[in-house]
């Protein structure tokens, strides 16, 4: 029975002349009792496919889905099954006859089609709804100019290219706005295209087609690319001002030869300034420093006339630590007055000024103001631009004759490494033990048996190189291979180093040299510290520790408190910290897999991890006095 045309509600079946005959060929007089039929309409009321449309790579994006519940009761949204974020705190409820609107959000980061479904599991007679979502993710693939500053002195105009995938060809026409022109043997590439080959012609007045190609097919990364650079001859009546650029006819070659471009603009600005004296904006002195760092950052004024007065905003970063007092006018605005405000977040609002009609700025190309500050340790490493916005700088007959900066400066923070010291300590509870004089050790059966391999057993199969270190026989004897995690201190699934090392008697970890204290090259900050071995179940920080310049002591054998899970993630006896062990298969709990894997090695000798004690035999006292004992012990984390 088709069902899609009749109208929801209850419909009463009639059966007329029913008979019921038996074996016997007698008729019965049965009772027969229908039910009515229901047909129920769908509860929510949702479109079915919703089409996004061209989406930008990378760029957040966000839509709006409308669910009506068309029943005469309320209904819940209990749970959503989606590709994409919403922040709706769930269970939703939907009153009768009502709609409410749910935002998604997400960010594509692969280009191509998008397919995905949307389920929304609810109370209505359905129990879910499905809406399906498309859409085509592209990249933006174009060439372009920075809002560039041209005069006398500096004529070139530099043509950029933004690619978000791999590139190895170029072709496009430019035109050069009306005065404006160049010689083209004069045009050369730069950057990263230097080693490439291309072409120029004139193929109009004012338009140029380039083509530019590599004879040995070599690959441009993904990024903003410097291109080339076009030394530009200016016609004597052509005005200050703004003068546009236009791209056509654009192709970017891709790896499998297709054409990859796509811009949302192709028309770009620049400013001629006809004089130099029509030169006058601001720019930072460009500097380069590390975290941490106490820096002075210069605001520079370019100004070829006098100035009577100063106003502009700027966005500071959080990676530069100051206050507002730490801004100082130099002696070139000697007699004025400087203030600042904070109008948004990190956001700043400087005047300078003079009650004074008669004094003013001269003219000069120095620092105006001078920023003390200090370099914040956890600042990333990168390029840091300070621009400079709603500028006016005042002359003497109170017109603003600010223009925009050919640059307006950068401050780098760069990639510095730390070369710091780490003294780990720690126990592994199937060898710790008291001595006579009262010292915690760890026994060293596996060294003197020559047993513990040259290679590491774990991920990076680092070599000692050195086997005299096994003839050590004090409390700096080798014990066994251990592993050293760092981790984010905010994704703890983010180990940003991690080694082999070797632990010592003493329970220190050293270097392959089995002498000197591990040297780590990582930024200085908070992180999450994991020891793990072969047969111990991993130790962790409880909270994230400070590593800094210098020697930084990480003890996991003097408080309980230091480790994530405290009795939980370590063993206490007799007073002494140490990891637990009996995790003979390494998945971080002890289990009756553990043991059963132990119960199978009894029997033989060697390096193995069923070898619980470390003794160089896989015994019944691995399995009875130490990983049994254990079982149910697990990770923290």
């Amino acid at each position: 029975m088709n069902t899609t045309e009749i109208n929801p509600g209850a419909y009463n079946l009639q059966v007329d002349n029913f008979e019921i005959i038996d074996n016997e060929n007698s008729l019965l007089s049965p009772v027969l009792e229908l039910n009515d039929i229901i047909i129920q309409t769908d509860s929510f009321e949702l479109i079915d496919v919703l089409d996004l449309g061209n989406l930008i790579l990378n760029e957040s994006n966000q839509f709006t889905i409308s669910i009506t519940n068309n029943d005469n009761i309320d209904h819940q949204i209990n749970e959503i099954g989606s590709f994409f974020q919403n922040y709706i705190n769930l269970p939703l409820d939907i009153t009768a006859q009502n709609t409410t609107d749910i935002i998604f959000q997400f960010t594509p980061n692969n280009i191509g089609q998008i397919t995905e479904y949307i389920d929304f599991f609810h109370s209505g007679n359905e129990s879910v709804s499905k809406v399906l979502i498309t859409a085509n993710v592209i990249a933006l693939n174009f060439f372009f100019t920075e809002n560039q500053v041209i005069d006398s002195n500096n004529n070139f105009l530099d043509i950029q290219i933004n690619c978000n995938q791999q590139s190895k060809a170029y072709q496009f026409d430019l035109n050069l706005p009306s005065g404006f022109s160049t010689v083209l043997e004069n045009i050369s590439l730069i950057g990263a295209f230097n080693e490439f080959s291309f072409d120029v012609t004139q193929i109009d007045s004012g338009k140029l087609r380039f083509v530019i190609y590599s004879s040995n097919n070599q690959l441009i990364n993904s990024g903003i690319n410097n291109l080339l650079r076009i030394p530009l001859q200016i016609d004597s009546n052509v005005q200050s001002g703004y003068h546009n650029i236009q791209f056509s006819n654009c192709t970017i070659v891709g790896t499998e030869n297709q054409n990859i471009y796509f811009a949302l603009n192709t028309t770009y600005p620049f400013y001629y300034a006809a004089d130099d004296f029509d030169n006058n904006y601001l720019v930072i002195t460009n500097l380069s420093t590390e975290a941490g760092n106490n820096e002075v950052i210069e605001f520079k004024l370019i100004n070829y006339e006098q100035v009577r007065a100063i106003q502009f905003d700027v966005f500071i970063s959080d990676a530069f630590e100051f206050s507002i007092n730490d801004f100082d006018l130099v002696s070139r605005a000697e007699g004025f007055t400087l203030s600042v405000n904070e109008i948004e977040e990190n956001f700043y609002r400087f005047i300078i000024y003079s009650s004074n009609p008669d004094m003013y700025i001269d003219i000069g190309n120095d620092s105006i103001i001078n920023l003390s500050c200090s370099i914040n340790i956890t600042a990333p490493p990168g390029t840091y631009d300070f621009n400079f916005e709603n500028v006016t700088i005042v002359d003497s007959t109170n017109q603003n004759i600010s223009v925009p900066a050919a640059e307006t400066g950068q401050i780098t923070i760069e990639e510095t490494f730390l070369t710091m010291v780490i003294n780990t300590k720690v126990f592994l509870e199937s060898v710790v033990y008291i001595d006579s004089q009262n010292t915690t050790l760890m026994r060293d059966d596996l060294r003197q048996n020559n047993l513990i391999p040259l290679v590491s057993p774990y991920q990076d199969e680092i070599i000692i190189t050195n086997e005299e270190i096994f003839s050590i026989d004090n409390n700096n004897s080798v014990v066994d291979w251990i592993w050293l995690e760092i981790i984010d201190s905010n994704d703890i699934s983010n180990i940003l180093h991690s080694r082999s090392a070797i632990l010592q008697k003493d329970g220190d970890i050293v270097d392959l040299d089995g002498i000197s204290p591990l040297e780590l090259n990582i930024n200085q900050g908070y992180y999450f510290i994991n020891i793990k071995h072969r047969n111990h179940i991993t130790i962790k920080t409880k909270a994230p520790v400070s590593l800094y310049y210098g020697v930084n002591n990480i003890n996991f054998t003097n408080s309980i408190e230091f480790i994530k899970g405290g009795i939980n993630g370590a063993n206490l006896s007799n007073g002494i910290i140490s990891m637990y062990c009996g995790d003979s298969n390494g998945d971080g709990q002890v289990q009756n897999t553990d043991r059963i894997l132990t119960e199978n090695d009894r029997g033989i000798n060697g390096y193995y991890d069923s070898d619980i004690d470390l003794n160089g035999q896989v015994q019944n006292t691995d399995l009875y006095n130490f990983l049994t004992p254990n079982l149910g012990k697990g990770e923290q984390f």
